[in-house]
């Protein structure tokens, strides 16, 4: 009777199946572990507040479009600059506006400014930017009378 002897070049195969499994496991696991554990999976801190408050959203969405206000913005590393203007191209003069600046990134970033009047319509804040790159500048502009929201992406470098 014939024996044969398992070749000694083959012995190891089934180790690199198992170490090759494994360590897609370890980094698949890792991976879950840190998505996990790094975003909370809101936008919003009160989702079903803004929610029920969507009729009033609409409403001063009609009433901005009656306005006819514009805002132009300008966001670099040493602060922000907003010109705001009425319907006919007018300066609005003392206004309260404030700002947010959102990281889309990073959202421990994000930064809320209040901008002070420097001439007639135009409200500045000085301040260091944490970062470069993508900026989401949420703006409100507040008269006696009449509210503004604007929202622009600006990218820094």
């Amino acid at each position: 009777m014939k024996t044969t002897a398992t070749s000694p070049e083959r012995s190891f195969i089934p180790y690199l199946f198992v170490a090759f499994f494994g360590f897609l496991f370890a980094a698949d696991g890792l991976m879950a572990w840190l998505a996990v554990t790094t975003f909370t999976g809101l936008e919003t801190s009160s989702p079903y507040e803004k929610g029920l408050a969507y009729n009033d959203t609409l409403a001063t969405v009609r009433r901005q479009k009656e306005l006819g206000w514009t805002t132009v913005v300008r966001l670099d590393r040493r602060g922000l600059v907003l010109a705001a203007a009425d319907r006919e191209g007018r300066p609005l003069r003392d206004a309260t506006v404030a700002a947010r600046l959102v990281r889309p990134a990073d959202g421990r970033l994000d930064r809320t400014l209040v901008l002070t009047e420097t001439r007639p319509g135009r409200y500045e804040a000085p301040f260091d930017l944490p970062a470069k790159g993508l900026w989401v500048v949420r703006s409100e502009v507040r008269t006696a009378r009449d509210t503004f929201f604007a929202t622009d992406r600006r990218v820094v470098r």
